[in-house]
């Protein structure tokens, strides 16, 4: 069974990126809503949705299952994709948000836990990094195919690339009933104020996690909001259909990065591996800013 479940998590991640409209969203956006930082707010809702609706679907998930929750997250998120696509204002752009941030909370944890219990039947938890970072590299590898169709898709009609985003999502609900219910079940914890004051405790008396926390955020908010303004900048300096190109090689190395990450924390550390990240992350980034030229994409 797990060697099911896995192929299957591998597809659905792919169709999880396999969006096509990524990297032109806020151009699309802002279109709708008449201005830039009105298309910005529409990322700073559906993020704001997926932190409100995190600790509520971790319950559900808890109570109903791994796999179900996968299965409504779907529901939610193809119905999030028809609101975009539809776009008749700026409000149903925002439900649209709102209800990608409450399919993101349902699959948050949930469908690495779900792998975990999968694995966990098969005596494969050892293995939980590496089949992770497979998984996960599907995703980025997906990104990096639909931004360069993207681009040529919306060269012709931003209408066209929304439905097609919607008809990937659609593949991806049914892709979510395949998946077999995994016969281990981790330790649940189904009390709301049990979760938070858990998490409160741990913040608070673990100063690794505090420092990681803190990190994490400050490098989440800033470059959340400069990736999605990606596509702003690029209209600067290249035409539409040539935006999602400068994508392609970016998730392209994200993908193979996930793919052995498993690998490499293994060899070098997970620490030696985070300052790697961070230390050619942020430098090429700098670099292309100072450039701020056509090859900064």
């Amino acid at each position: 069974m797990y060697r099911k479940n896995i192929r299957l998590l591998k597809i659905f991640n792919f169709l999880i990126g396999f969006t096509f409209f990524a990297p032109l969203a806020i151009i699309y956006f802002s279109r709708v809503s008449g201005s830039y930082t009105l298309g910005a707010s529409i990322f700073g809702i559906s993020m704001l949705a997926s932190a409100i609706f995190e600790v509520p679907t971790g319950i559900w998930s808890d109570r109903m299952g791994r796999r179900g929750t996968i299965i409504l997250g779907s529901w939610v998120r193809v119905l999030a994709y028809i609101f975009y696509a539809l776009g008749f204002s700026y409000w149903w752009l925002v439900g649209g948000a709102i209800l990608e941030g409450l399919s993101r909370a349902f699959y948050s944890s949930n469908n690495n836990t779900f792998l975990y219990d999968t694995l966990a039947d098969n005596n494969l938890v050892h293995k939980y990094h590496e089949f992770l970072g497979k998984a996960s590299s599907m995703e980025h590898l997906a990104l990096a195919i639909s931004a360069g169709l993207g681009g040529l898709i919306a060269h012709y009609s931003f209408s066209w690339l929304l439905w097609a985003a919607v008809s990937s999502q659609l593949l991806l609900l049914i892709i979510s009933y395949q998946f077999d219910s995994p016969l281990t079940r981790s330790p649940q914890t189904t009390n709301l104020y049990t979760h938070i004051k858990e998490a409160l405790q741990l913040f608070i008396k673990n100063r690794k996690l505090r420092l990681l926390s803190l990190a994490s955020i400050i490098d989440f908010s800033f470059g959340e909001i400069t990736y999605q303004f990606q596509g702003a900048f690029f209209l600067t300096i290249w035409p539409v259909w040539a935006i999602g190109l400068a994508n392609i090689l970016s998730d392209v190395g994200a993908s193979i990065s996930y793919y052995f990450s498993g690998y490499l924390i293994r060899k070098l550390t997970a620490l030696k591996v985070l300052i790697l990240d961070c230390t050619v992350g942020y430098s090429l980034a700098i670099i292309g800013l100072l450039l701020g030229n056509r090859a900064s994409p």
